[in-house]
């Protein structure tokens, strides 16, 4: 939690794990509460949490395995030199025995807790492209990316997919291929529509699709979409580019011209244009069809 002073009606924002339901994130002022729970399910004690302040927001993310994070939400951060951090354990059957356990625990400046690598969505080209980004917005006719690629636009009609949660199980290979275009939802069910747009919203990002039988419909891009399809994806690597780089996230991305420097492969590509990569985060390099 982080708390604007002492005094209990004080302005907070407070991050909560339970065995009872999934991870969530609460702003409270003026005793009014805006909460928003984890549209996953999954994210219960054994998860990561984390509450940010930085650039006037304050976030709360959730991770599964400590390494890649999702965020929750962001709230406006107006609580200035009177912030304070707190850590709360709370047990609901007093007349039982019980134990909050936390299995490491940090609190400090950003740069003493290290990186945090979010987990972006994972986009598919037609051409066996794959990469990751952020996705700023979105219609029918084409993606606006962010963070790295902040700037750059991409055709809907070259995108196959896009992985909002990954990995996915091998079981929705299937629909992943591209047969049927729709939404796979993080519950498991397959919603066969046609995207509408990606836009920004009070509650975060939301996508919204349209089908014939539901009509319009919303959804929550933080958790509650494992995956996007619009159409298949080729198999073979596009003529004309000799060199494929594959990253340890599983990203594959094919050009020409590869070269280094200062740490990073360099490569020309078509649809995103001249690519850097750390060599940390290459697990293979393909040259002429040697690796």
């Amino acid at each position: 939690m982080i708390r604007k002073g002492t005094d209990p009606k004080a302005e907070s924002v407070f991050l909560a794990l339970s065995h009872r339901r999934p991870a969530s994130i609460h702003y409270t002022k003026d005793e009014e509460t805006i909460s928003k729970i984890d549209s996953r399910s999954n994210s219960r004690p054994g998860h990561w949490i984390r509450l940010t302040r930085e650039g006037g927001k304050i976030t709360g993310f959730v991770s599964a395995d400590g390494a890649f994070w999702r965020q929750l939400r962001s709230f406006p951060d107006k609580m200035g030199a009177d912030a304070i951090v707190c850590l709360v354990g709370q047990g609901r059957k007093p007349r039982r025995r019980w134990a909050t356990i936390f299995d490491h625990l940090q609190i400090g400046t950003l740069e003493e807790l290290g990186s945090q690598k979010i987990l972006h969505p994972k986009i598919a080209l037609i051409d066996g492209t794959i990469f990751h980004s952020p996705i700023q917005s979105a219609n029918k006719s084409i993606f606006r990316l962010g963070g790295f690629h902040s700037g750059k636009v991409i055709p809907s009609l070259t995108i196959s997919r896009i992985e909002f949660h990954h990995p996915i199980e091998n079981k929705f290979d299937e629909f992943l291929d591209g047969r049927r275009n729709g939404v796979l939802l993080s519950n498991g069910d397959c919603f066969e529509c046609n995207l509408t747009g990606i836009f920004s919203s009070e509650e975060g990002v939301e996508m919204a699709c349209r089908s014939p039988l539901f009509g319009e419909r919303k959804f929550d891009l933080s958790g509650s979409v494992d995956a996007l399809v619009l159409r298949p994806a080729s198999k073979k690597a596009p003529p004309g580019l000799p060199c494929s780089i594959l990253t340890w996230q599983g990203g594959r991305i094919y050009g020409r011209n590869l070269r280094f420097k200062d740490n990073e492969a360099i490569i020309d590509t078509i649809r995103l244009r001249t690519q850097k990569v750390p060599l940390k985060e290459i697990k293979t390099i393909i040259n002429n069809n040697k690796s």
